[in-house]
């Protein structure tokens, strides 16, 4: 400080600088840079205060710092007195009037208390009146309440006993038009009472126990119901049928089966589960049986809908109760539709699980299903009824019970579908339909106008299913017969045997192209067919409509069939036929059963069919017994490529098929039959051309393009299959002979020659023995054929077995001659003309090198041509270019010996090859 203030001193002793000059210019410069350094060091910071010294020191400024900072002060105290003036002044001015207004409200406040006094002072006499007053109108009211309540209630104790002798008697509706009175009186002046307001508390309680006592009838109601449907379902299923039997006539439905039998002849569906069977079956289901009843009389019928129309008060009555209490029948509503409408749910019917049951429990327990549904839409029919003819009230409306119905339809619909794509037993899907068919036809539109559109529709788009889901089965039938048939020709001990594995299937009368076809041993029996033209006769004979007549008129059943001789021995034997017995056909027993699947598959399709109107099923069936055909040669074919199969089964597999082809128009006949008296008796909805049998049997006859087209292709198909049959025999016969004849550790130059012929050579001649048995019924040219080809193989095989040697002498030439001959000799043995002739060309070769006068014989072309026609000169050389003489000591050995070739030599060979080269 103090150095400022000697700056200051020292710059008050300054000269003035003259106005306008050089130097008060500058001063004014300076006094301005001071003033801005005096503001930033007294407005900045505490750090701003040493830099400006600093600066005002560096530049000369210091003497004239402190006159600045002098002024600045003097400013700032101008300023801050400036402002408080004209602050200050005016907030004393407030602290005054303020003082001043707080005396005013003292002497206000006093004022108040005084008036407040004189108030309460005068007011006592007025509130004493006024309460007097308050309480003579209390009064008066209490006495104009006693009068109303000594009117009226005596009313109101009237009605509320009146509801309890209503209530405890059971009179619900009764007690609920009580309510609603006494609900009236208490809208009266009755309701301020305190009898009015205890009796409006018991009201509700008085309500609510009348609507629950309405509903534990009605839930009482819903549970006989479940098991009075039952009954009723039943009742009303089993008079359908009974009233449709007496509209059609003795027999009624089961009479249209019979005589569809009776038309196609008995033979025609003979196997476990018949035509007739199978719907009869599903009908004793449908008419009550399952439990031992016998159906039901008019009488029950008429008591059991009485029973049911007694029962509907109770429905009544709990809807009426809550259609006096409006707030509440639409909560009943919900209750009767929860309770007693999803007994319409399959699950619920079932009493399990649909989605868990197989297709047999399905089928066992689809009586008792549609008894209850039938029974439970009977029910609804009558409750909807009633309460529109009492009440006019509906408790449910005809639309939602049609949709029920329909939702119902659907739910069976697709149970049935699935069980009958998964059931094994082909009877599952025959019960199944026949029981839905009778469910729909019982609740149709002439009973109870329910539509079974749905249902039947689903039926008839389900025989496609059903026709390809037993195709399927059917194909399986045909591998197990095919793969565990004993592959052997079929022997029939008896009669019984006779008319159920042959006449059933026309089987006895196929043409047998075998010499020694269905032979008897005893000598007579089947005529044997040894002719083409015989075979094409009997043909004729079988497809000829008269016989088809004739067969038809049987009254042999094979039920019955069995010979009053059955006691006889087990030689052959003479039955009530005239048949000697045991016979013995080409085929397999795997015919019959292939025929008797093919004929109960055509009878579950029909089976199905019945009762349904398809239109498109002959076109169905047509085409279903072509991929039945289809499918049975192809499990044949697929049985010939086995690779384990052998010469018997491939043998055996051909007259299997060549048998199936010659049986195929009797199966379509059997089909168009079918198909012809289902129309006559109304089964298909095809019009009959003419009437009477035999007017259909001629329609029969006359088979239709299509029909002939499945029969050409079927025929083709299993002819085919013979011939490949016949094909693998000539190829197993080859690859076993080439088994058997191995030569590659054969000795060409042993050192004495073979007492008989090689083991090899057995093998072979054993192997075409047993193997030419098995041919026994081919026709004879495939035989000649096989018997040919196969000694000719064996024939190139010793050929192609000379060629391979390098070296052989005489003695392996013997050898190889006596193989030779012992295959010839089995070919003498074979029966086949000219067999051995197969064998000339090697033998004759062996004889014609081994002969010591070969160069005799081949230097003469007449005697060469007469005794060795089939030598080949160039095998001939081929055989002496690799000839050895026998070793010095064979020869010492073999010289006692006969018909050695000690001859035969290289010199020897040399020569004879000479002379053959100029040949």
């Amino acid at each position: 400080a103090e150095p400022m203030e000697r700056a200051a001193g020292q710059s008050s002793h300054q000269p003035v600088a003259q106005p306008y000059s050089q130097s008060s210019i500058e001063e004014n410069r300076r006094n301005e840079a001071l003033d801005a350094l005096v503001h930033e060091m007294t407005s900045g910071s505490a750090d701003q205060v040493p830099a400006g010294l600093r600066l005002a020191l560096e530049r000369g400024w210091l003497p004239y710092l402190p006159e600045n900072l002098a002024a600045h002060a003097r400013q700032s105290q101008m300023d801050i007195e400036r402002m408080c003036q004209r602050y200050y002044t005016s907030y004393l001015s407030s602290v005054e009037e303020l003082m001043k207004m707080r005396t005013d409200g003292a002497t206000l406040r006093d004022d108040i208390v005084s008036v407040d006094g004189k108030v309460q002072e005068h007011g006592k006499t007025i509130v004493s009146a006024t309460q007097e007053v308050a309480k003579l109108r209390a009064r008066a009211r209490e006495v104009n309440e006693a009068c109303s309540v000594l009117r009226e209630c005596r009313e109101l104790v009237r009605l509320a006993r009146r509801i309890e002798v209503q209530l405890k008697n059971g009179r619900s509706v009764s007690a609920m038009h009580t309510l609603a009175r006494l609900e009236e009186q208490l809208r009266g002046p009755a309701a301020s009472t305190a009898l009015g307001q205890r009796l409006a508390g018991w009201l509700p309680t008085a309500r609510g126990s009348t609507l629950q006592n309405a509903k534990r009838r009605a839930r009482a109601w819903v549970a006989d119901a479940r098991d009075r449907g039952l009954r009723l379902g039943r009742i009303a299923m089993t008079r359908f049928i009974q009233i449709q039997n007496e509209a059609e006539g003795p027999g009624g439905r089961v009479a249209h089966l019979q005589k569809v039998e009776a038309m196609l002849g008995y033979d025609l569906w003979q196997s476990r589960d018949t035509l007739a069977d199978l719907v009869q079956e599903s009908l004793r289901l449908a008419d009550g049986l399952v439990d031992g009843g016998d159906g039901c009389t008019d009488e029950e019928a008429a008591q059991a809908m009485q029973d049911l129309a007694e029962s509907l008060d109770m429905v009544q009555q709990a809807v009426q109760v809550h259609a006096l209490a409006p707030d509440t029948l639409a909560d009943f509503r919900r209750f009767y539709e929860t309770s007693r409408m999803s007994q319409a749910e399959l699950d619920v019917a079932l009493g399990a699980t649909s989605q868990g049951l197989t297709a047999q429990e399905v089928a066992t327990r689809m009586p008792e299903l549609v008894f209850r549904l039938a029974g439970f839409f009977i029910i609804e029919e009558a409750v909807l009824r009633s309460l529109e003819h009492k009440l006019g009230e509906q408790l449910f409306s005809a639309r939602f019970l049609d949709q029920l119905w329909l939702s119902t339809c659907h739910q069976l619909a697709a149970l049935v579908k699935d069980r009958m794509n998964l059931s094994d037993d082909p009877r599952h899907g025959v019960l199944l339909k026949e029981m839905l068919r009778l469910f729909v036809e019982t609740l149709g539109p002439e009973t109870y106008r329910l539509s079974p559109t749905l249902i039947l529709d689903m039926l008839h788009n389900e025989m496609g299913t059903f026709v390809h889901a037993q195709l399927l089965n059917l194909s399986k039938v045909f591998q197990a017969t095919v793969s565990t048939d004993a592959n052997q020709p079929m022997t029939v001990a008896d009669d019984v045997e006779y008319e159920t594995l042959l006449t059933p299937f026309s089987l006895d009368s196929l043409p047998l192209d075998s010499e020694s076809g269905g032979s008897s041993a005893g000598g007579s029996g089947i005529k044997s067919r040894a002719s083409s033209a015989a075979a094409e006769e009997e043909l004729v004979g079988f497809m000829d409509s008269d016989s088809l007549r004739r067969r038809k008129g049987r009254t042999t059943s094979p039920k019955n069939a069995a010979s009053p001789d059955a006691d006889l021995g087990t030689d052959a034997k003479t039955v009530s036929s005239g048949r000697r017995y045991p016979l013995t056909f080409p085929f397999s027993l795997a015919v019959p059963k292939c025929c008797r699947a093919l004929h109960r598959f055509l009878s579950l399709a029909f089976a199905y069919a019945h009762g349904l109107s398809i239109p498109s099923l002959p076109m169905i069936l047509r085409g279903a017994l072509g991929d039945a055909l289809t499918s049975l040669n192809e499990v044949m074919l697929t049985r010939l490529g086995d690779e384990e199969i052998s010469i018997g089964q491939a043998t055996q597999l051909s007259l299997d098929a060549r048998a199936l082809a010659h049986l195929v128009p009797r199966l379509a006949q059997v089909l168009e039959q079918g198909i012809v008296a289902a129309n006559a008796v109304g089964e298909l909805p095809v019009a009959a051309s003419g009437e009477g049998e035999d007017e259909h049997l001629g329609d029969v006859q006359n088979l239709s393009t299509e029909v002939q087209q499945l029969l050409a292709k079927s025929q083709k198909q299993f002819e085919g299959t013979a011939d490949r049959a016949q094909d693998l025999i000539f190829e197993l016969v080859r690859i076993k002979a080439d088994e058997l004849l191995s030569f590659g550790l054969m000795n060409w130059e042993p050192s004495s020659p073979a007492q008989s012929s090689r083991p090899e050579v057995e093998d072979v001649i054993s192997y075409l023995r047993v193997t030419f048995m098995c041919l026994t019924y081919l026709p004879a040219t495939i035989r000649e054929a096989v018997h040919f080809a196969s000694c000719s193989h064996v024939h190139a095989t010793l050929r192609s077995a000379l060629e391979a040697p390098t070296r052989l002498n005489g003695l392996g030439l013997v050898n190889l001659r006596l193989d030779i001959q012992a295959l010839e000799s089995f070919a003498d043995e074979c029966g086949v003309p000219d067999l051995r002739i197969v064998f000339s060309p090697l033998h004759q070769l062996l004889d014609a090198v081994l002969d010591k006068q070969a160069k005799h014989i081949f230097s003469n072309d007449e005697v060469r041509m007469t005794l060795y026609p089939k030598v080949d000169v160039d095998s001939a050389i081929s055989v002496l270019e690799r000839v050895v003489g026998l070793p010095m000591m064979a020869k010492m050995a073999l010289n006692t010996k006969i018909d050695v070739p000690t001859h035969l030599d290289k010199k020897f060979s040399a020569e004879l090859i000479k002379l053959l080269q100029q040949i």
